[in-house]
């Protein structure tokens, strides 16, 4: 229906309404002009279930004005008290969106009328029936028959499908998030808790879930228990040991001081199982609703340590705890009770004059969604410890359209204040930046790269993806801040993305939104699916599934069989086991074309837990499918000594505690710690530990590694960390306020004095005490007692300040910068063993420190200077303001200087950014496993690269240099580097620009990989071994499809539904599926070389040799198609050398169906085959099932030996004749063309056409090279290589096949068939005519030949030459077309 005024379109934002709550829209007036559809979109997670009484349903409005100029929408009116909000309108007034919310109360129906009006007061009126109905009727129960699930210290769960019947119920469920939707097709994921569990009850009973609605209706969901699928001699016995850190935790009067701050009291549980996850509770007074996060940390099956902590509580009173510990028996139950007493970080306000004392927390400092969490000395203007002053300078939005809030607080405390920076908006027009298109390109696994063209009137200052993610515009890769384009490198799924400008006025765009008119686009992922049907995995399976554990890595290669599966689907997969400390590593699924499966790498650790490792896939949005299926072999471990506990000190000394310094005496002593660091199994691999001082937060840094230890060995040794002492000075304590330890499984345990969660495993954690503080200062501190000193709160003056550019380029490689400053100490002089830092801090609240060296100076006087690389991209677009904290005296008092205070001394208080964004940079790569053959690097403006070098990192010496065929593009922020030698060491990469433009280099780090052949063919029966390919395999891109009726109607071919073009149906062929295959007899075979002579004529049929005149035809035909020779070309596609073959040695192999022909160039030898197909065959040539149509010549071609090439750059060129001639010179036409197959098969074809008869040549785009699948590439040189004329009767061509280099063999298996065609040369415009009328057309029957299908490497000589003809006339045409074949081959 045609539009002439106004169309409105209402898309359901929350589409799982389906069958449950519909719609109906009827138009009330009848107008000629107005029109009204709603458009249902496919997908919502944001389903309104019916736990509420009502539903709540947005609409978005379209609304389209074709009124033409001057008429607008003037009014948008309902029956309802909600008005429909304007989102955005078009600046012709011809597009406008709305939003419209509605509210029905359950189990009824809502009439609502809607109401457009021109500005010529024309209305339309539409009544929108809208229902809102219970997802449930009637008590339901449903019973699980799939085995629960365990994930280690995160309880239990069941992973089921449900009926097709129950999915709207139970996403009504899981939009409340009782429950959670996979993303696979009817399959959805709950967690048991406690309650549900039977707590306190027999093992074996069913567990059971319910679930209430508000009509009163009820949802039970049973199971059987996860305890009852073992048998009774694999349950857990009662525990063997209970013990608790500190030990006098369930004494009769206990009592528990936190070990710093918020480090919780620890239980340990040794207890004998056959099953990795026993059942624990462990519950606050009556509150029990989840299990207890007991992580296994040592043992073997049947002996197993565990460890979990109490929460913390933040009252002084006594607090009852229970244990509940699951056996064969019964439920053990034990009461704890404890009393807390807490330690608290003391809570102080964010004012400039602080008297509270600092216990060495960080700070947050957040504006408008930009956040900097910040530790000491960052904003300490002068003081200590015990008393200090605070000043900050931050850049704020001087013309912000609105008030800036900004607020201090103490991370997890919720203890600072906000403040309100008046902003002067007076003159600020609301001009948001706009996204004006987008794309989404994949680049492997789950990571993709979003592209975004905007335009921004203020200027782009910063995006944020779903609000919280903030990316500077390091990503800017064309353009400039107003208008240009960014890619934004994501591994992860996504809602929304923000622009924001200078002003700080922003643009939300949400996936599905409309981001502009005329037409409409919507901003949608095509790279994700909504749902994925688990039956789509129709199998999968391991390199290996029977794992040893003990000592060593599992590598391991995941098969994934499916045919219904997209090969470009975001997919990604993981596993869950203890090891990865709850860090999840993801994997990327990779379609292997040579296998026709999808695979995964990825790594067991060693030392890992016993019994089942889920392997998880996730695609699309939050979908995941644990490979679970009943009769699928799962990862097992048989063979492992658990140990995933971490480094642990079992014993820290203190060394000089208490020391006494003498004013007289400089360098007096050492104070520090001994530490016995303990890893019985994995071992201790290294460390770090930091230190600071009580009064003036002096700050000592000590990394360390199993190397350093002093006795012992890296399962049980002795580490020593000193500091040196000396007069003058302060008295005051130094103290550990931070520790991270590693074993050599990169499982980490961790202290941090003040942080707002109790870790799991504390390296401390064994020696907490039943002391005032926990034991803490027994371990962690030491004293230094100084002479009696005064305090020196006096501040030092700054003399100058200086920085070494006054604008810096942050898009280049070199963005250095050095800064300079000179000071007049303090009265008491300065501390020479601390360094002050300078800060660098963006508008956006980024910052960069650079920490500064003492470079000369006395007691008067003082010079710091520092260099430091910034971050890409860092500050732009804007200024960096600068500022110094950190400078210590030796009176106990530290000051710093802050950004108002360098521009007070007229020193440079910020510095400019410019940002440059056509240098090549390199910023990251994905994993990298040592046995890959490619890498994929992600960085900026690398579409012009044109050559890698990989490079040694100690001698930089070139491994390997990879040209442009080798790299794969992703935009212009990532390449994939093909051909690459596997390397098991670290590398360097580094790559050119247009050969002069260098990159940075980038230092990749190998994952070892270490799989043995035998482990990574797949359990599939396979007659042969199947080569791999090196390379990608070169593929047609989308076509469309052509002819009137398309594709010959539908008896000749239809249109592929995923834009291949045609789809033929035989005895069909061609682009438009209007050639036809036809039936000839056998050719004779030619003795000499591997040509073929099949006489045809203008009907159709072959000629014979013989007979009356009657046999002769009218007009007749002669195709050749000749191998002219083998030549190598440079990298520019130059000649180096060119090799005429001019002999072939011919060898019979079966009597007319099969023949051989060879010949050699240099130490290459050349065979080819040639078979005839009477009826139509499938044959299958490097992985790909191609067709041999009846009366089809088959040639498989073989290049046997080393080529000598003279460059290692250098290629192979084949070039081949085709030529086509006609008897018939006057009222005729030819033409020639060339292009892309559309059957699928990954062609170029050739057509050359006279009148109504042609020459079709199919040239596939692989052959087998050395074993392996490589892409070649096809293209016509007629403009290159000397060429015979056309004309009307007479046409040809020069084709080159260009094939990389080899060692050995090339095989390919090009085939040659005979069609019949039905379209005349002279519908081609291009065509070359020779008309004697006034119409230009032939008056013959409309029939053509076409001989099929060249392919390859090699396309062999075929001259299609008539025999004996009794007319004098065409025999004369016979032995002209002769003489060209001889000629082309001199």
């Amino acid at each position: 229906m045609k539009i002439n005024l106004i169309l409105l379109l209402l898309s359901f934002i929350y589409l799982l309404f389906i069958n449950v709550n519909k719609s109906q829209l009827i138009e009330i007036t009848t107008s000629n002009t107005l029109s009204l559809s709603i458009e249902n979109p496919n997908y919502s997670k944001n389903f309104i279930s019916s736990y509420l009484n009502y539903c709540l349903i947005e609409y978005k409005i379209l609304v389209f004005n074709n009124g033409g100029y001057g008429s607008y929408l003037l009014d948008f009116k309902t029956t309802t008290s909600n008005i429909p909000a304007l989102l955005k309108s078009s600046n012709d007034n011809s597009t406008y969106l709305y939003s419209y919310n509605i509210q029905v109360q359950m189990d009824t129906s809502l009439i609502i009328n809607l109401t457009l009006t021109s500005n010529n007061l024309v209305q339309t009126i539409y009544q929108l029936n809208q229902t809102c109905n219970n997802v449930l009727k009637e008590n339901k129960l449903v019973e699980l028959d799939v085995a629960p699930l365990v994930l280690l210290n995160n309880g239990f769960f069941s992973l089921f499908p449900v009926k097709e019947e129950d999915n709207d119920l139970f996403l009504a469920i899981a939009s409340q998030g009782d429950i959670a939707y996979t993303g696979f097709k009817n399959y959805f994921f709950m967690v048991w808790g406690a309650d549900s569990t039977n707590q306190g009850k027999s093992l074996t009973d069913k567990w059971n879930r319910l679930f209430s609605f508000t009509n009163g209706k009820t949802l039970r969901i049973t199971s059987r228990s996860y305890w009852d699928y073992f048998q009774e001699n694999q349950l857990p016995n009662q525990p063997s040991e209970i013990s608790f850190y500190p030990s006098g935790l369930n004494s009769s009067n206990p009592m528990f001081t936190d070990f710093g701050n918020y480090n919780a009291p620890i239980i340990k549980v040794k207890i004998e199982t056959e099953i990795m996850k026993p059942y624990f509770y462990l519950c606050y007074n009556s509150a029990c609703t989840s299990p207890a996060l007991f992580k296994p940390t040592n043992g073997t099956k049947g002996n197993m340590t565990y460890v979990s902590y109490m929460f913390n509580q933040f009252t002084e009173d006594y607090h009852n705890y229970s244990l509940s510990i699951a056996n064969k028996y019964s439920i053990t139950n034990s009461i704890i009770k404890t009393k807390f007493k807490n330690n608290p970080i003391p809570l102080f306000s964010i004012t400039f004059n602080n008297t509270s004392p600092f216990k060495f927390t960080t700070t947050l400092y957040s504006f408008n969604l930009r956040s900097l969490i910040i530790g000491w000395p960052f904003g300490f203007l002068s003081g200590n410890n015990l008393n200090h002053t605070r000043s900050f300078t931050f850049q704020k939005y001087i013309d912000s359209i609105e008030k800036t809030n900004f607020y201090f607080m103490t991370p997890y405390l919720n203890d600072g204040q906000t403040f309100i920076i008046d902003s002067n908006n007076e003159n600020i027009v609301n001009n948001p930046p706009q996204m004006v298109s987008y794309k989404f390109i994949k680049v492997q696994g789950f990571v993709f790269i979003l592209s975004i063209d905007f335009t921004s009137i203020n200027g782009i200052q910063y995006f944020a993806i779903d609000s919280s993610v903030l990316k500077s515009l390091d990503n800017l890769v064309k353009g400039n801040i107003y208008k240009g384009t960014f890619e934004i490198i994501i591994d992860e799924t996504f809602e929304n993305i923000k622009l924001v400008d200078t002003l700080n006025i922003e643009s939300l765009y949400k996936l599905g939104d409309i981001i502009s008119f005329n037409p409409i686009l919507k901003f949608e992922n095509p790279l994700l699916l909504k749902s994925l049907d688990h039956t789509y995995f129709e199998d999968v399976w391991f390199s290996t599934n029977e794992l040893d554990l003990i000592d060593k890595d599992n590598y391991i290669i995941a098969y994934i069989n499916s045919s219904k599966i997209p090969q470009d689907l975001l997919l990604s997969s993981y596993i869950l086991d203890v090891i990865p400390n709850n860090i999840i590593v993801i994997n990327p699924i990779i379609y292997n074309s040579t296998l026709g499966l999808f695979t995964s790498k990825f790594i067991v650790k060693k030392n890992n837990v016993f019994d089942e490792i889920f392997f998880c896939f996730q695609h699309s949005l939050t979908g995941f499918f644990l490979n679970n299926k009943p009769n699928s072999k799962q990862l097992m471990v048989n063979s492992t000594v658990l140990d995933s506990e971490g480094p642990i000190f079992s014993k820290v000394e203190t060394i000089g505690n208490e020391i006494i310094l003498d004013l007289n005496t400089v360098n007096i002593g050492v104070v520090g710690w001994n530490f016995t660091i303990t890893d019985y199994l994995n071992g201790f691999d290294h460390g770090y530990i930091k230190v600071m001082g009580s009064l003036d937060s002096s700050t000592f840094n000590f990394n360390f590694t199993s190397n350093d230890f002093i006795s012992g060995n890296k399962f049980e040794g002795v580490y020593q960390l000193l500091i040196p002492v000396s007069a003058p000075c302060s008295s005051q304590k130094y103290q550990i306020v931070y520790v991270e330890l590693y074993d050599t499984n990169q499982i980490l345990s961790k202290f941090e004095l003040y942080r707002g969660y109790s870790p799991l495993i504390n390296p401390f954690m064994y020696l907490y005490e039943n002391s005032e503080d926990g034991g803490y200062s027994l371990m962690t501190m030491v004293s230094i007692l100084c002479p009696s000193f005064p305090e020196d709160p006096s501040k030092p003056i700054l003399l100058s300040f200086t920085s070494s550019k006054s604008i810096i380029d942050v898009g280049l490689i070199d963005r250095s910068i050095t800064f300079t400053f000179e000071i007049t100490p303090s009265q008491s002089g300065i501390r020479k063993d601390q360094s002050p830092i300078i800060y660098m801090t963006s508008k956006r609240l980024e910052s960069f420190e650079c920490v500064s060296k003492l470079i000369g100076g006395s007691s008067t006087y003082a010079n710091y200077t520092c260099t430091t690389q910034l971050p890409l991209g860092f500050g732009y677009p804007g200024d960096i303001i600068l500022s110094v904290y950190g400078i210590i005296n030796n009176g106990g008092h530290y000051h710093g200087f802050s950004t108002v205070d360098l521009l007070s001394t007229s020193s440079k208080g910020y510095i400019g950014t410019s940002l440059t964004v056509d240098q090549p940079i390199l910023t990251s790569n994905l994993n990298y496993y040592s046995d890959d053959k490619e890498l994929i690097i992600l960085g900026r403006s690398l579409s012009n690269i044109n050559q890698v070098l990989i490079k040694d990192v100690d001698t930089e010496s070139i491994i390997q240099k990879l040209g442009i065929e080798s790299i794969s593009f992703y935009g212009s922020s990532g390449i994939k580097i093909s051909g690459i030698i596997p390397i098991d060491k670290l590398f360097n990469v580094l790559v050119l620009s247009n050969s002069t433009i260098e990159s940075n280099k980038l230092r990749v780090s190998p994952v070892y990989f270490n799989l043995t052949p035998s482990n990574i063919v797949p359990p599939i029966v396979s007659p042969t071994p199947t080569p791999t390919p090196s390379t990608p395999i070169p593929t047609n891109p989308p076509q469309p499809c052509p002819g009137k009726p398309m594709c010959g109607g539908e008896k000749q071919g239809y249109c592929s539904t995923e834009g291949t073009g045609c789809i033929c149906i035989s005895p069909w062929i061609g682009l438009d599926c209007n050639s036809k295959v036809i039936i000839v007899p056998p050719p004779s075979i030619n003795n000499t070389d591997p040509s073929v002579v099949i006489p045809i004529d203008d009907n159709g049929s072959t000629t014979s040799s013989g007979g009356g005149n009657n046999e002769i035809p009218k007009v007749f035909y002669k195709s050749i198609i000749s191998l002219v020779s083998i030549r190598e070309i440079d990298f520019n596609e130059q000649q180096v050398t060119n090799h005429i073959f001019d002999k072939w040695i011919y060898t019979p192999i079966t009597a007319e169906l099969k023949s051989q022909y060879t010949t050699s160039i240099l130490n290459t030898n050349i065979t080819a085959t040639l078979e005839w197909f009477n009826s139509s065959t499938v044959i299958e040539f490097a992985n790909q099932n191609l067709t041999m149509n009846p009366s089809t010549i088959k040639y498989t071609i073989e290049i046997n030996g080393e080529y000598k090439f003279t460059n290692a750059l250098n290629q192979l060129q084949l070039i081949m004749l085709a030529s086509f001639e006609s008897s018939k010179t006057n009222e005729i036409c030819s033409n020639k063309q060339f292009g892309n197959t559309s059957t699928g098969d990954n062609s170029n074809f050739l057509k050359i056409q006279i009148d109504n008869h042609s020459l079709y040549g199919r040239f596939i785009k692989r052959a087998i090279i050395d074993g392996e699948y490589r892409g070649v590439s096809n293209k016509l040189l007629d403009s290159s290589l000397n060429s015979i004329t056309n004309s009307a009767s007479s046409i040809q061509t020069y084709i080159a096949i260009t094939v990389p280099q080899f060692k050995n063999q090339i095989i390919i298996d090009p085939d040659f068939s005979v069609l019949l065609d039905f379209n005349d040369a002279s519908s081609d415009s291009t065509s070359i005519c020779n008309n004697s009328s006034s119409n230009g057309l032939s008056t013959s029957q409309l029939v053509g030949i076409i001989i099929g299908s060249v392919a390859f490497l090699l396309l062999i000589i075929i001259s299609i030459t008539y025999t004996i003809f009794k007319n004098r006339k065409q025999k004369k045409f016979i032995d002209s077309v002769n003489l060209k074949l001889k000629q082309t081959k001199q």
